[in-house]
C-alpha cells in the first residue's frame, strides 16, 4: 500500500486479498494527514481480512457513501428516487 499526489490531493493505493488493486483519494492535501487516513485504512483492511471483523454499516450511511462517489452519474437522480424508496421501508 501506498500514498502518491495528484495536483494538490492525496490518494491511497491498496492491494486487497484477492489480489484486486484499489485507488482512492483521501481528500487531503497534508502529507501526514494523508499517511494517518493510509494508515487507518490499512488496519481495517487487514481486520477484515485477518479477523473477519467487518464494520458495522448502516444501509443509509452505504447509501449516502455511493451518492458521494458517483455526484457526476447520469442517472444519480433516478438513483435518489430509488433509494429513497428503500429508506423509507
Amino acid at each position: 500500500m501506498s500514498i502518491f499526489r495528484r495536483g494538490e490531493i492525496w490518494y491511497a493505493s491498496y492491494s486487497l486479498p484477492g489480489g484486486k488493486r484499489i485507488k482512492e483519494s483521501l481528500g487531503t492535501a497534508d502529507k501526514r494527514q494523508a499517511q494517518e487516513l493510509h494508515d487507518k485504512r490499512k488496519a481495517e483492511l487487514w481486520r477484515v481480512d485477518k479477523l473477519g471483523d467487518f464494520p458495522e454499516v448502516t444501509f443509509e450511511e452505504a447509501c449516502l457513501r455511493w451518492l458521494e462517489e458517483k455526484a457526476d452519474k447520469k442517472s444519480l437522480d433516478t438513483d435518489k428516487g430509488r433509494m429513497g424508496f428503500w429508506l423509507e421501508h
